[in-house]
């Protein structure tokens, strides 16, 4: 087990260890870090912020820090009446440390106490540590620094004070978990039930049963009872050496209890040890655990010092015990958030009593069999960590009659509206204690569905959960612990791609997450959601990054993987078909679909390949992977309409660009289109078509497919700027021309169309969205960057006089290498990708008046980090009315708008890794328990 220790450092040791002596202390000055010193003037108040929750402890052997009698931490000599000792927690919780535990002693000849507080925050009306008048007396205090770092001490008396640290909290991975009371050891019925000696070191084991493997520290209660002598017992890790410090200070023959929060020794083992003849006991309160920093977990909160019960004061709640009474107190208007609270840190006083005895305190189920507090007749007080019933309440037992003062100063809480106050999988293919963290890296307890990132052969592990107050869990359908218990351990086996199903109950509200069991090789998803998006998103991952599996997903409306399948090659352009089958396009040629064997995949949920949809002449029209459109209509089966590539032999391309016309970058130098290069009057270009299939239902093989082709509409002349993929080798000069790149197709199903509606069309290398008109086969507008007026210099008209757009308020005047161009409502959405200029990447809305023949830009959406993305990149209206963009080969690789611009939902792949397209569905368009049992595997390869 990693220990940390302190920077103060320490020094040359000699604990005393003989009757008359009642704390351990040096033989000589220490020489450790001058972090203490005192004001006798009042503390000025600074109006302190909130404090943090105290989510991780870091425990250490217990370590002095200040002893005024030598002059230990930089002050020498009793601190005076009405003065402050003020502690610097810098150099002692160096790791950004927001809480420190201290046994904090005070030895005063007069009777008085000490209160602790963050010096900023202004002292409160209680004690910490409450002196007996010529008996060094400790208690453990949980001291929150202010934010200079500092802690006070405040002695009302004067005295002389001892400070040891055993811990400190800070961000990190330790989490709290409270259990109901138990005794590790007691000499009265173990070992023969003999007094142990002066320098006896007992190891009492700790780990087992409520308390994992793995637990780095223990919350206890440490009792001496019948001392032969005045004295003192430690608590501290066993397998260190015996530290100098000091838990409890006993009077001879009194019976008295101190906290302590002990870091956890060799073992599994904490061990006792001190300078008197004593019976001891130990009691086990809860502990501190490595616990998944991704999930749920329990913070102790600190609250100013509240009085919440005073048996001496009749506006106060209670009157005085009598021997054997058992009181209930509510905390529930007291402490914040009583419906989440687990536990509560109390100081408890007990005083004016008829003879010595013991108080417990509860959490108002069945008597524990311990103790929280022993005491005489005098003043006694002790730090209490104690779980609270389902109600926030705790009970009060006492032994014989007397006055209970008690001060709540902290309360263990977890997530608000949780059920679950932890969920932390480790996995024993190690030694047990390696935290497999979520992929979520903040907690809802609304979110169903959470994933883990699992080897091959899925997950041999253990589960740890906390439960709030009155819950019951089940795990996959079983119910694991037991009524009253709120942390459970147990183990769990889940297979790869596999499910593991966390239910929390209390009452009629029930809490449910469903853990993934993701492969290694499933690409990381950083998600950002400050918005309620509900939906389901489609999309391809792995596309392109080595190391990342090639998968299809459908992600929840946190990001969360849901359903996925693992492809044998990329497939993109995934979408939900009407019959709720799914559609995906194989990659097959670089830039565009060049072979006539791969076609449109469909395929169910679970995999199972339904179909492969081609063209009727895949030899002449390959299909291309840039978009698939459902077409759907009484009477017709699979109607579709797809993009392909033919290829357009012996073509004059004396009209293509020599360079980009927008850039004035060098055409791609595979073309061959400078001076010099490869003869320009017979060339192979790849042509841009629409290929429509519309079955009938009653005749499903006498297809009938309408074809309209770029080519005969656009001249070279229009083209922007060329590119040359190298798909196919025997073009003459070696690579055939990419002279127009359609790579987005919509069919405008408005008005009464059917069965003859529009295409609009998105084409990259002619910089241009354009409207086909389906019935005559015309284009009716062009939304182009290339000059709209004959009289604009450069102009070049439409082969087919097709009008276009003058574009009105786009200060970068029009798109250039857009993607996903959509008309809906008179609005024309498209990514414009900016590819080749210094301008980042946007999405545009652009209003079209075709009779006006404008295009006005009325919105746009800069990328977020400023990127121009060179490639992909899409833009969807969503189902309720977001913006939903993929940001091409950028990250972030997702985003989720409104339609005024604010970020819904961002998502990152960490590995730099692209997506094609991502495609959102309303909630009802899946069901969460199909995908669920349909997902991992892979898809059937054709």
């Amino acid at each position: 087990m990693t220990t940390t220790t302190s920077c103060v450092r320490r020094a040359l040791l000699a604990v005393v260890i003989g009757a008359g002596s009642l704390v351990a202390q040096a033989a000589t000055p220490a020489a450790a870090a001058e972090v203490a010193t005192v004001t006798c003037d009042e503390v000025p108040v600074s109006g302190a912020a909130p404090r943090a929750p105290l989510d991780s402890y870091v425990p250490q052997a217990p370590e002095r820090i200040v002893d005024t009698r030598i002059g230990t931490g930089g002050v020498t000599g009793a601190v005076g009446a009405g003065c402050t000792l003020v502690i610097d927690t810098v150099p002692i919780a160096p790791a950004g440390g927001i809480g420190v535990a201290l046994s904090v002693t005070v030895a005063s000849s007069d009777p008085g106490f000490l209160t602790a507080f963050a010096c900023d925050a202004g002292r409160p009306g209680t004690s910490s540590v409450n002196a007996r008048p010529g008996l060094p007396t400790a208690n453990l205090v949980i001291a929150t620094p202010d934010d200079d770092g500092e802690v006070c001490l405040y002695s009302s008396a004067g005295g002389q004070v001892i400070v040891d640290v055993s811990g400190w909290w800070a961000p990190g991975g330790d989490a709290f978990a409270a259990i109901p009371p138990v005794r590790a050891f007691d000499t009265r019925t173990q070992l023969g039930g003999i007094r142990r000696p002066p320098g006896d070191v007992r190891a009492i084991g700790v780990v087992g049963g409520d308390v994992p493997a793995g637990a780095t520290a223990v919350s206890v209660n440490l009792a001496a009872v019948d001392p032969a002598s005045d004295g003192y017992l430690v608590v501290y890790p066993c397998g260190r050496e015996v530290p100098l410090a000091s838990n409890l200070n006993v009077a001879a023959g009194e019976t008295r209890a101190v906290a302590a929060i002990v870091e956890i020794g060799v073992g599994g083992q904490v061990c006792v040890t001190g300078n008197v003849t004593t019976h001891h006991l130990l009691d086990v309160t809860g502990y501190h655990a490595p616990a998944s920093e991704t999930g749920p977990r329990v913070a102790l909160t600190p609250v100013d010092d509240t009085r919440v019960v005073d048996t001496r004061v009749a506006n106060v709640p209670g009157e005085r015990f009598g021997a054997g009474d058992i009181r209930r107190f509510d905390l529930s208007r007291t402490i914040p958030r009583p419906g989440d609270a687990v536990a509560v840190v109390l100081n408890v006083v007990a005083t004016r009593a008829d003879r010595s005895g013991f108080v417990t305190v509860d959490p108002c189920g069945a008597a524990p069999g311990t103790s929280s507090l022993n005491h005489g007749l005098g003043q006694t007080a002790n730090l209490v960590v104690t779980a609270v019933s389902p109600s926030a309440e705790v009970c009060v037992r006492t032994s014989s009659a007397v006055d209970v003062v008690i001060d709540l100063v902290g309360v263990y809480a977890g997530p608000p509206d949780s059920l679950l106050n932890e969920l932390t999988i480790t996995d024993d293919t190690g030694d047990g204690s390696a935290i497999v963290e979520l992929d979520q890296p903040v907690f809802d307890p609304a979110a169903t569905d959470l994933t883990v990132h699992c080897g091959p052969d899925g997950l041999d592990g253990r589960l740890r959960l906390g439960l709030a107050p009155g819950a019951r869990a089940r795990v996959d359908g079983a119910a694991v612990g037991g009524p009253g218990r709120s942390a459970i351990d147990t183990p769990i086996d889940v297979d790869a791609d596999g499910l593991l199903t966390v239910s929390a109950q209390r009452g009629a509200r029930t809490q449910v997450h469903h853990v993934r069991c993701l492969p290694m090789d499933f690409p990381r998803l950083d998600v950002e959601r400050s918005g309620n998006a509900p939906g389901w998103y489609l999309t391809e991952l792995g596309w392109a990054t080595p190391g990342n599996g090639r998968f299809l997903a459908i992600l929840d409306e946190r990001g969360v993987p849901v359903w996925f399948k693992r492809t044998e090659r990329k497939l993109v352009d995934a979408k939900l078909l009407s019959t709720g089958d799914l559609v995906a396009s194989p990659i097959s040629g670089t830039g565009f679909g060049v072979r006539a064997d791969v076609g449109h995949r469909v395929f169910g949920l679970d995999g199972e390949l339904v179909d492969v949809r081609f063209t009727d002449d895949p030899a002449t029209y390959p299909v291309d992977q840039h978009d698939y459109v459902e077409i759907v209509r009484p009477g017709l089966v699979d109607g579709r309409a797809v993009i392909s590539y033919p290829i357009l032999r012996g073509q004059d391309v004396s009209a293509l660009p020599r360079v980009d016309r927008f850039t004035g970058d060098p055409i791609d130098p595979r073309c061959r289109l400078g001076p010099g290069g490869a003869d320009r009057s017979s060339r192979w270009v790849a042509d841009g078509a629409i290929v429509e299939t519309a079955a009938a239902a009653t005749e499903p093989l006498a297809a009938d497919e309408w074809i309209w082709s770029v080519r005969e509409h656009f001249s070279y002349a229009e083209v922007t700027y060329p590119v040359c993929f190298e798909n196919l080798p025997a073009a003459p000069a070696g690579s055939e021309i990419d002279a127009f790149h359609i790579n987005s197709l919509q069919r405008v199903v408005e008005g009464g169309c059917e069965p003859e509606c529009d295409y609009i069309v998105s084409a990259r290398h002619l910089d241009a969205v354009f409207r086909v008109d389906r019935s005559s086969g015309d284009v009716e507008w062009i939304l182009s960057s290339l000059p709209s007026e004959p009289t604009d210099p450069g102009h070049v008209p439409n082969a087919s006089g097709a009008p276009r757009l003058r574009i009105v308020n786009d200060p970068l005047g029009g798109p250039l290498r857009m993607h996903d161009g959509r008309f809906i409502g008179g609005l024309l959405t498209m990514h414009d990708n900016r590819t080749g200029t210094d301008d980042p990447s946007r999405i545009v809305a652009y209003r079209i008046d075709p009779v006006a023949r404008t295009a006005t830009l009325v919105s746009q959406i800069d990328h977020p980090e400023g990127r121009t993305s060179n490639q992909l990149g899409s833009l969807r209206a969503t189902p309720d009315g977001a913006l939903l963009v993929g940001w091409g080969a950028t990250q972030p690789i997702f985003v989720e708008y409104t339609r005024t611009g604010r970020e819904l939902l961002r998502v990152v792949l960490p590995s730099g890794d692209v997506a094609y397209r991502i495609v959102k569905y309303a909630p009802s368009a899946f069901d969460a328990g199909e995908l669920r049992a349909a997902a991992g595997g892979s898809v059937e390869a054709p």
